[in-house]
Protein backbone atom coordinates (compact mmCIF):
# COMPACT_ATOMS: atom_id res chain seq x y z
CA UNK A 1 0.00 0.00 0.00
CA UNK A 2 2.87 2.48 0.40
CA UNK A 3 4.05 1.09 -3.24
CA UNK A 4 2.92 4.74 -5.11
CA UNK A 5 4.63 7.08 -2.13
CA UNK A 6 6.39 9.82 -4.14
CA UNK A 7 7.84 11.80 -0.63
CA UNK A 8 7.54 10.89 3.05
CA UNK A 9 8.47 13.52 5.39
CA UNK A 10 7.24 13.02 9.17
CA UNK A 11 7.21 16.36 11.16
CA UNK A 12 8.42 14.95 14.71
CA UNK A 13 7.57 17.97 16.62
CA UNK A 14 4.43 17.84 19.01
CA UNK A 15 3.54 16.60 22.34
CA UNK A 16 5.28 13.08 22.44
CA UNK A 17 8.79 15.66 22.12
CA UNK A 18 10.50 12.63 20.86
CA UNK A 19 13.30 15.23 19.40
CA UNK A 20 14.09 15.70 23.21
CA UNK A 21 17.14 13.35 23.43
CA UNK A 22 18.26 14.73 27.13
CA UNK A 23 14.33 14.43 29.07
CA UNK A 24 14.29 11.04 30.64
CA UNK A 25 10.94 11.05 30.84
CA UNK A 26 10.75 10.60 26.96
CA UNK A 27 13.16 7.91 26.83
CA UNK A 28 10.57 4.98 26.56
CA UNK A 29 8.53 6.53 24.39
CA UNK A 30 11.79 7.37 22.22
CA UNK A 31 12.27 3.92 22.06
CA UNK A 32 9.04 3.27 21.12
CA UNK A 33 9.36 5.85 18.43
CA UNK A 34 12.17 4.21 17.35
CA UNK A 35 11.03 0.67 16.99
CA UNK A 36 8.15 2.24 14.86
CA UNK A 37 10.38 4.08 12.44
CA UNK A 38 12.40 1.10 11.74
CA UNK A 39 9.05 -1.32 11.20
CA UNK A 40 8.13 1.53 8.93
CA UNK A 41 11.65 1.88 6.73
CA UNK A 42 11.59 -1.76 6.85
CA UNK A 43 8.17 -2.24 4.53
CA UNK A 44 8.71 0.95 2.77
CA UNK A 45 9.74 1.11 -0.48
CA UNK A 46 13.80 2.04 -0.59
CA UNK A 47 13.36 5.26 -1.85
CA UNK A 48 11.01 6.15 0.86
CA UNK A 49 13.01 4.89 3.43
CA UNK A 50 16.07 7.18 2.86
CA UNK A 51 13.34 9.73 2.81
CA UNK A 52 12.54 8.54 6.34
CA UNK A 53 16.37 8.38 7.13
CA UNK A 54 17.04 11.89 5.77
CA UNK A 55 14.10 13.92 6.73
CA UNK A 56 12.26 14.11 10.11
CA UNK A 57 12.90 12.79 13.01
CA UNK A 58 14.46 9.86 12.83
CA UNK A 59 18.20 10.91 13.32
CA UNK A 60 17.12 12.03 16.52
CA UNK A 61 16.40 8.96 17.73
CA UNK A 62 19.55 7.11 17.14
CA UNK A 63 20.76 8.43 20.68
CA UNK A 64 18.62 7.66 23.82
CA UNK A 65 19.80 8.19 26.94
CA UNK A 66 23.45 6.59 26.73
CA UNK A 67 22.80 4.35 23.55
CA UNK A 68 23.98 5.34 20.05
CA UNK A 69 23.27 3.35 17.24
CA UNK A 70 24.91 5.70 14.62
CA UNK A 71 26.27 2.65 12.89
CA UNK A 72 22.61 1.09 12.62
CA UNK A 73 21.50 4.32 10.68
CA UNK A 74 24.38 3.49 8.27
CA UNK A 75 23.81 -0.03 7.83
CA UNK A 76 19.73 1.02 7.33
CA UNK A 77 20.66 3.61 4.64
CA UNK A 78 22.96 1.57 2.47
CA UNK A 79 20.79 -1.97 2.63
CA UNK A 80 18.40 0.65 1.35
CA UNK A 81 20.77 1.54 -1.38
CA UNK A 82 21.57 -1.97 -2.47
CA UNK A 83 17.45 -2.95 -2.49
CA UNK A 84 17.73 -0.06 -5.09
CA UNK A 85 17.22 2.90 -3.48
CA UNK A 86 18.56 5.99 -6.33
CA UNK A 87 21.04 7.85 -4.94
CA UNK A 88 22.06 9.05 -8.43
CA UNK A 89 19.17 11.89 -9.80
CA UNK A 90 18.68 13.38 -5.49
CA UNK A 91 21.16 15.29 -4.00
CA UNK A 92 22.11 12.62 -1.28
CA UNK A 93 24.83 14.14 -0.13
CA UNK A 94 23.57 17.52 0.60
CA UNK A 95 20.41 15.59 1.94
CA UNK A 96 23.00 13.58 4.36
CA UNK A 97 24.63 16.60 5.35
CA UNK A 98 21.43 18.12 6.66
CA UNK A 99 20.45 14.68 8.24
CA UNK A 100 23.26 14.89 10.82
CA UNK A 101 23.58 18.20 11.56
CA UNK A 102 27.35 18.28 11.80
CA UNK A 103 27.92 21.48 14.06
CA UNK A 104 29.73 21.56 17.05
CA UNK A 105 27.28 23.51 19.85
CA UNK A 106 28.86 23.86 23.45
CA UNK A 107 25.55 22.53 25.45
CA UNK A 108 25.34 18.63 22.68
CA UNK A 109 29.29 18.26 21.02
CA UNK A 110 28.48 16.04 18.09
CA UNK A 111 29.15 12.45 19.28
CA UNK A 112 32.33 10.66 18.27
CA UNK A 113 29.81 7.99 17.14
CA UNK A 114 27.64 10.69 14.86
CA UNK A 115 30.49 12.18 13.70
CA UNK A 116 32.31 8.44 12.11
CA UNK A 117 29.00 7.19 10.81
CA UNK A 118 28.51 10.74 8.91
CA UNK A 119 31.99 10.66 7.21
CA UNK A 120 31.70 6.92 6.94
CA UNK A 121 28.31 7.23 5.15
CA UNK A 122 30.14 10.00 2.75
CA UNK A 123 33.05 8.04 2.20
CA UNK A 124 31.65 5.05 1.05
CA UNK A 125 28.60 7.24 -1.17
CA UNK A 126 31.45 8.93 -2.81
CA UNK A 127 33.78 5.86 -3.30
CA UNK A 128 32.32 2.90 -3.06
CA UNK A 129 29.08 3.40 -4.51
CA UNK A 130 30.37 5.74 -7.00
CA UNK A 131 27.26 7.14 -8.21
CA UNK A 132 28.75 10.09 -10.26
CA UNK A 133 27.50 12.98 -8.56
CA UNK A 134 26.88 15.98 -10.12
CA UNK A 135 29.56 19.06 -9.29
CA UNK A 136 26.50 21.14 -7.82
CA UNK A 137 25.55 18.62 -5.25
CA UNK A 138 29.28 18.13 -3.72
CA UNK A 139 29.74 22.04 -4.01
CA UNK A 140 26.90 22.66 -2.00
CA UNK A 141 27.58 19.86 0.54
CA UNK A 142 30.85 21.18 1.11
CA UNK A 143 29.05 24.72 1.50
CA UNK A 144 27.04 23.08 4.42
CA UNK A 145 30.39 21.73 6.05
CA UNK A 146 31.91 25.28 5.79
CA UNK A 147 28.83 27.04 7.16
CA UNK A 148 29.26 24.31 9.61
CA UNK A 149 33.22 25.43 10.85
CA UNK A 150 32.04 29.07 10.16
CA UNK A 151 29.05 28.64 13.22
CA UNK A 152 31.44 26.76 15.64
CA UNK A 153 34.53 29.32 15.35
CA UNK A 154 31.87 31.85 15.08
CA UNK A 155 30.64 30.47 18.23
CA UNK A 156 33.80 30.55 20.48
CA UNK A 157 34.74 33.96 18.68
CA UNK A 158 31.54 35.35 20.40
CA UNK A 159 31.98 34.51 23.53
CA UNK A 160 35.85 35.02 23.50
CA UNK A 161 34.53 39.24 23.34
CA UNK A 162 33.10 39.15 26.74
CA UNK A 163 35.06 40.31 29.47
CA UNK A 164 34.19 37.85 31.59
CA UNK A 165 35.02 35.34 29.20
CA UNK A 166 36.32 31.90 30.76
CA UNK A 167 37.00 29.77 28.44
CA UNK A 168 34.89 26.48 28.11
CA UNK A 169 37.09 24.93 25.10
CA UNK A 170 39.98 23.05 25.23
CA UNK A 171 42.10 21.65 22.55
CA UNK A 172 41.76 18.18 23.39
CA UNK A 173 37.19 18.68 23.51
CA UNK A 174 37.62 20.76 20.24
CA UNK A 175 40.17 18.47 18.38
CA UNK A 176 37.45 15.61 17.31
CA UNK A 177 34.79 17.96 16.08
CA UNK A 178 37.26 19.39 13.56
CA UNK A 179 39.42 16.57 12.57
CA UNK A 180 36.26 14.93 11.30
CA UNK A 181 35.28 18.25 9.56
CA UNK A 182 38.47 18.93 8.22
CA UNK A 183 38.17 15.27 7.17
CA UNK A 184 35.61 15.63 5.51
CA UNK A 185 36.21 18.63 3.58
CA UNK A 186 39.21 17.29 2.06
CA UNK A 187 37.40 14.31 0.96
CA UNK A 188 35.07 16.49 -0.57
CA UNK A 189 37.38 18.17 -2.14
CA UNK A 190 39.35 15.59 -3.93
CA UNK A 191 36.55 14.59 -5.30
CA UNK A 192 35.53 17.63 -7.52
CA UNK A 193 33.89 19.92 -4.64
CA UNK A 194 34.01 23.97 -5.37
CA UNK A 195 32.76 26.51 -3.17
CA UNK A 196 33.90 30.21 -2.97
CA UNK A 197 34.19 30.22 0.78
CA UNK A 198 37.24 27.65 0.71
Amino acid sequence: RFSNLRRLDIDGHGDLCITERDVPSTFNVRRIAKLAFEELISVLPADRGIDLLVFGPYTDLMEIGDEETWDQWVSTFFDLVAKGADVRSRPILVEVVRAYEYRYLRWRPSSPKKMDAFYSTVERLLTVQDPNFLTDDLSEALWLMLERLSDALLEIEDDSDDSDYVPEFDAEALEPFFRHLMRTIDLLVRHGAKSSRT
